[in-house]
């Protein structure tokens, strides 16, 4: 079900091979109730780039990693439905140039999964 939309919409989140201390854990957590529904909130991928003097865009690009790995994740589940809130109005009170670095990523990214779609 979630699998299916995974393989045809989101080609970037990756199935992986789970390690045997992972496929433990999945089997631990999969003898519980699951969630329908996972909410991600992206927040501090700029102030993690700060604290490593890395540029703001660095930031935002790790925390695009790190939703992927969460993705990967929530596949293993067949959890049928995510919601990520990726960007909150308050950015655009930050400057330009990081607003528009931002929007160019997020673009270059949705051009990226279109094009595999």
């Amino acid at each position: 079900m979630a699998n299916d939309f995974f393989n045809s919409h989101l080609p970037f989140v990756r199935k992986f091979e789970p390690s045997f201390l992972q496929r433990f854990a999945i089997n631990v957590l999969s003898s519980g109730v699951l969630p329908k529904h996972v909410a991600i909130i992206l927040d501090g991928n700029r102030r993690w780039a700060q604290q490593r003097d890395q540029k703001p865009i660095e930031g935002h690009e790790r925390g695009f990693d790190t939703l992927a790995k969460a993705l990967s994740w929530i596949r293993v589940f067949d959890i049928p439905e995510v919601t990520a809130y990726v960007f909150s109005i308050e950015n655009l009170k930050r400057s330009q140039k990081e607003v528009d670095g931002l929007m160019n990523f997020m673009m270059s990214l949705f051009k990226k999964i279109f094009r595999e779609m």
